[in-house]
């Protein structure tokens, strides 16, 4: 990939990483929308475009959980630590295109699908959604 292209990548990565950093999902499904644009415009890079896609509805779908149930602490830190080393390997996956990072990628969006799905199922079966919470005023 060309220099300043990659820098632009880089910039758009560096935003979403951020966001996912502060656990704000819909921000950060926003920057993976971002870098679907980013892919498209550069011309035929299906990789970057799947990979952003995996991102993009992902993201739609911890921040929908996120919004409606009380996610614990420790499982976001999980989600994040998971979606950072995606990230990593996506970034040496753009840079160089080497199919061992692009395995790792497969591996790592198995992983992280996993989570995704198992804290969906955990949390609306066994958890109260937010709405159901009671306010209360003092």
């Amino acid at each position: 990939m060309e220099k300043r292209i990659y820098q632009r990548y880089k910039r758009l990565s560096s935003i979403l990483a951020k966001e996912i950093e502060k656990n704000h999902f819909k921000g950060a499904k926003n920057a993976a929308c971002n870098l679907i644009r980013f892919f498209y415009y550069i011309g035929e890079d299906k990789d970057g475009i799947l990979l952003s896609e995996f991102l993009d509805t992902s993201l739609q779908q911890l921040a929908t959980l996120d919004e409606y149930y009380e996610m614990e602490e420790e499982e976001k830190a999980e989600l994040t630590d998971r979606f950072k080393d995606f990230l990593r390997e996506m970034d040496r996956f753009v840079n160089r295109k080497s199919k061992e990072a692009k395995i790792k990628l497969f591996d790592l969006a198995k992983e992280v699908r996993y989570l995704i799905t198992k804290k969906q199922f955990e949390y609306s079966m066994m958890k109260r959604s937010k709405k159901d919470i009671p306010v209360t005023h003092d």
